[in-house]
């Protein structure tokens, strides 16, 4: 379980406690008077308190989240920039070798690393 799911499940069981504790007072109150019983309102002030931590630490747990998406967008688009400049740099090496083989008369060699052809339709270099 990671922080933000363990934020997520303080509060949830933490509201509903809150809940149930005030209807509890709100139901035991007295209907002349009013007075609610002592211990249910320092349960509920306790509980408060507490809340009070665990929405502290689940924004805490939200920054940290923000600023960690920041960091792997960043990296995404660092990355990105890599490929596509790669993507270049094999685009062009293409076009050199195809101008090279059309200068030099290959139309097709086989070798370890690497079989070029040329195609009759489309004209294009094919590399293996």
């Amino acid at each position: 379980m990671n922080d933000i799911q363990r934020s997520e499940r303080r509060m949830y069981h933490l509201g509903a406690a809150y809940e149930t504790l005030e209807r509890l007072m709100f139901s035991s109150a007295d209907e002349e008077t009013g007075e609610v019983d002592t211990d249910i309102v320092q349960a509920l002030s306790a509980i408060q308190g507490e809340a009070t931590d665990v929405a502290v630490g689940a924004g805490t747990v939200y920054r940290e989240a923000l600023a960690e998406i920041a960091k792997v967008k960043a990296e995404e688009e660092r990355l990105y920039s890599m490929r596509k400049a790669m993507e270049a740099k094999t685009e062009t090496l293409k076009r050199a070798i195809d101008g090279f083989c059309r200068r030099t008369g290959i139309e097709r060699v086989d070798g370890i690393g690497a079989r070029i052809s040329y195609k009759k339709n489309p004209p294009s270099v094919v590399i293996d």
